[in-house]
């Protein structure tokens, strides 16, 4: 039984608790993105919804994945290492999740109301929850050097088969496979988003912001998104005494409050099946082309400093490094999905708009071949068709993305391009052909229904016999 409910949040009751939580709340108000929209699920449904594993309220309890083996297998692990937690049993754990008012806060996370009851959600939490624990210990041992055999038995099946290990680690990476965070150790969840992403993360990250964060996919976009670590936040200080002189401040706290209201992507909360408007695609030119005029690919450490340089000799585009694998497109895709919809409509969408640059730079395994020469990619058991076929899917997004460094490399990268003599000798002949070819093929066209007329008169009047008596 799925316990989410699509029609629970349209139910008056609900739809009024949930307002005055939010109004009652002195927390600051986040759009916890949970939900894939229709527009980018139904581009490819298997990159979104779980294939092996399902974690969470959302897809624990799909009965095609329970029917699997590997449910079976999850709950044997997480028999295995409960009792590390002090409880005599399986159920006092759950029991000290619920009092701990765990599920509350589970349910605060999702967009949509959670009809299964609390024990359930304790259940879900606790399974999936533990699960997620023992595989973060794994990798957290391997980055480490200290993996030991006791987690390699508890592990077995995963540790052994590939094709197990590979479907889970695209299913954690999903968005909708996503658990709130609550209490997972930080060292384990960095060293398994520094394993797993396909661009360069931060080395360092305060724990206390991490931890913040409503679940692994949520993290891992801001170590890669981010220049540098955020500041840990300061001790708020206790609110001081009204005064009529603070009316004006007030007021304008007022507006910026308001002008937040504004901007909020209210299309996305209330109406997630609208279909993406359609961009035009990028004309940027492709690797080859770009490496056949004399451009030089050359790794940069960060998304954000993608740039086309045209000072330099030789002419450089500054690109980052992106590791590629059979992982690779799932978390590339539920990054971009996440950023799509999390981020407010003024906010620019980088991560979205690199890929769709990268989707307009690689067409060809030649360009994939250029590029890897370079450094700007490292391909691991995937062959070079099988890359170009990843970024070619990157192009569809929920709104225009906009980034300006980006964007400016794009318009610098088509300037220097089609500034090139040949290019523009190329394109030159090819526009004078244009008309010509279309005059040729115009008369091949009337030239072949001729003799096809001439034919079909022969094969009923006979031509060849009126020949032979005209002689």
């Amino acid at each position: 039984m799925d316990w989410t409910s699509r029609h629970d949040y349209n139910s008056p009751d609900v739809w009024v608790r949930a307002i005055n939580k939010i109004f009652n709340s002195h927390t600051p108000f986040r759009i916890r993105a949970f939900i894939v929209p229709d527009s980018l699920r139904d581009s490819k449904l298997e990159a979104y919804f779980p294939q092996v594993v399902g974690l969470g309220p959302l897809h624990h309890s799909r009965l095609e994945l329970q029917l699997m083996h590997m449910h079976i297998y999850k709950l044997g692990v997480v028999r295995q290492i409960h009792p590390k937690f002090g409880q005599n049993s399986f159920g006092e754990f759950v029991r000290e999740l619920k009092v701990k008012k765990v599920v509350p806060s589970v349910r605060d996370c999702y967009p949509r109301h959670l009809d299964a009851p609390d024990f359930h959600i304790a259940y879900i939490m606790a399974i999936d929850g533990l699960f997620l624990f023992v595989l973060l210990l794994h990798y957290y041992g391997i980055r480490n050097g200290s993996n030991n055999g006791i987690l390699q038995n508890i592990l077995g099946g995963f540790v052994n088969n590939e094709g197990m290990r590979e479907g889970i680690l695209r299913d954690t990476m999903m968005l909708e496979n996503q658990i709130p965070m609550l209490d997972l150790l930080f060292q384990m969840l960095l060293g398994y988003c520094k394993e797993h992403s396909p661009l360069d993360v931060l080395e360092e990250y305060p724990a206390s912001i991490a931890l913040g964060y409503a679940h692994l996919l949520e993290f891992l976009y801001h170590l890669i998104i981010l220049t540098e670590p955020p500041e840990p936040p300061e001790q708020r200080k206790l609110p001081e005494p009204v005064h009529p002189e603070m009316a004006l401040p007030d007021l304008l706290s007022l507006a910026e409050l308001l002008k937040g209201l504004v901007e909020l992507p209210w299309s996305k909360l209330f109406n997630p099946s609208d279909k993406a408007p359609v961009e035009k695609e990028i004309l940027i030119p492709t690797a080859s082309k770009l490496c056949s005029v004399g451009v030089q690919f050359v790794c940069t450490n960060h998304v954000t400093a993608t740039e086309f340089e045209v000072e330099g000799d030789p002419v450089s585009f500054k690109l980052p490094f992106i590791k590629l694998n059979a992982n690779t497109e799932v978390i590339i895709r539920n990054l971009v999905a996440y950023e799509q919809i999390s981020k407010l409509e003024s906010e620019s969408l980088v991560l979205t708009r690199f890929f769709e640059m990268m989707n307009g730079i690689i067409e060809t395994e030649e360009d994939v071949k250029v590029l890897k020469y370079h450094g700007i990619l490292r391909i691991e058991s995937m062959k070079d068709d099988e890359v170009v076929k990843i970024f070619s899917g990157m192009s569809k997004s929920v709104r225009l993305a906009n980034p300006p460094n980006i964007d400016k490399a794009i318009e610098e990268a088509n300037k220097y391009y089609n500034g090139q003599l040949d290019v523009m000798i190329r394109k030159f002949i090819k526009k004078c052909l244009s008309p010509s070819r279309n005059i040729i093929r115009k008369f091949w066209a009337a030239f072949v229904l001729i003799i096809l007329a001439y034919e079909v008169y022969c094969s009923v009047y006979g031509c060849a016999s009126k020949c032979k008596k005209s002689n």
